[in-house]
């Protein structure tokens, strides 16, 4: 099972997106190669902590064999299409506000990223990177009595019985071990 680290690393890996639109979109209307390049370099530190993190945990984390019960496939989360939305007018506010404002864009912007870290909620659950690189999400529930797992998987299940084998990522999430 992961540790905290894993788990925040898993969250913010959600904002990656909205790091590089915020960079781009700062970029052009603020015109900072300071605000550019922090953004830049921070998205990458999460893009490489996320991918060591799911990479190592996908190969090394113990195979367990599951009875599922139920299969739901979770539909994908708006929060991230707001997040982007919100990202893009956020250096926006330059024009609409005084200099003390426009110092403190960079500093607003970081403290929500690392808000919706530390703050549980179900978006969390279901992240962005791993849904462009063609990753579905489910909910289900196992013979073990638990509910409200998570299932990460490559393939479309139609049938809750095709589940066979997984591997614990966090508590309530699991991915599916293809053979």
């Amino acid at each position: 099972m992961a540790n905290s680290l894993q788990k925040i690393i898993y969250k913010v890996s959600n904002l990656i997106p909205s790091l590089f639109i915020f960079s781009i979109i700062s970029y052009i209307f603020l015109h900072s190669t300071l605000i550019l390049a922090l953004s830049l370099l921070l998205a990458l530190i999460f893009l490489f902590c996320f991918l060591g993190s799911f990479l190592y945990g996908n190969k090394h984390l113990a195979r367990m064999k599951v009875n599922t019960l139920s299969l739901t496939k979770i539909d994908s989360n708006k929060f991230h299409y707001i997040m982007q939305v919100i990202t893009g007018f956020i250096p926006l506010l330059k024009f609409f506000s005084n200099d003390i404002i426009t110092d403190y864009i960079p500093l607003i912007y970081m403290l929500l990223i690392f808000l919706s870290a530390i703050f549980p909620s179900n978006f969390s659950y279901q992240n962005i990177l791993l849904s462009l690189i063609g990753y579905n999400f489910y909910s289900c529930d196992f013979s073990t009595g638990v509910q409200g797992n998570i299932l990460i998987t490559r393939r479309n299940i139609r049938n809750s019985k095709d589940v066979m084998f997984v591997k614990r990522l966090f508590e309530n999430m699991f991915i599916e071990v293809i053979e």
